[in-house]
């Protein structure tokens, strides 16, 4: 649709969009900031190479295709919806989120899971804890993370992260 438009910045999708095909904005270099409103399918590469800084996918959203936000080298915060259930390419929206949508957003610095916990006379699952990477990581098991980007968390505090937890939980 508007594959390798530079010179587009701002994207106001109406409330009648609701698939974005794959490849539809990728390569636009110049686009910085989008409104989703009621998308509900975000196919593969969406926005690839873009110069999108943050986004937030709506609780419409129920499909997000491999690679859609990768090579976002100014994305710095990301918010997942709950309501996502399936992905594009290998992985789901409880595993590698990173790699498999996010891969090469190099000043990504926050994401956010919106999870809903299940109430307590449901018999559906009930969440047990959250798992997050980046800069506190062990480092005896920091795997191919550079040991200069490990942060010790009693000296560099997650303050953020810690702020998030109660948020979080919906």
């Amino acid at each position: 649709a508007f594959r390798e438009s530079s010179g587009l910045t701002n994207v106001y999708l109406p409330h009648s969009v609701t698939k974005i095909d794959q490849y539809a904005f990728s390569h636009c270099t110049g686009l910085t900031d989008i409104e989703l409103n009621e998308v509900t399918y975000i196919g593969n590469d969406a926005f690839y190479n873009t110069g999108l800084t943050e986004v937030a996918i709506p609780s419409t959203v129920t499909y997000l295709g491999a690679e859609a936000f990768c090579n976002c080298a100014s994305l710095k915060e990301i918010t997942l919806p709950a309501t996502l259930s399936e992905s594009g390419g290998k992985g789901s929206y409880s595993y590698d989120y990173q790699g498999l949508w996010f891969e090469n957003c190099v000043s990504l610095k926050k994401v956010v899971l919106s999870i809903k916990r299940a109430s307590e006379d449901s018999k559906k699952a009930n969440i047990l804890g959250a798992h997050l990477e980046g800069p506190y990581l062990n480092i005896k098991y920091k795997g191919a993370q550079s040991p200069e980007s490990i942060l010790n968390p009693k000296e560099n505090p997650p303050e953020e992260l810690l702020d998030l937890w109660d948020k979080i939980l919906i």
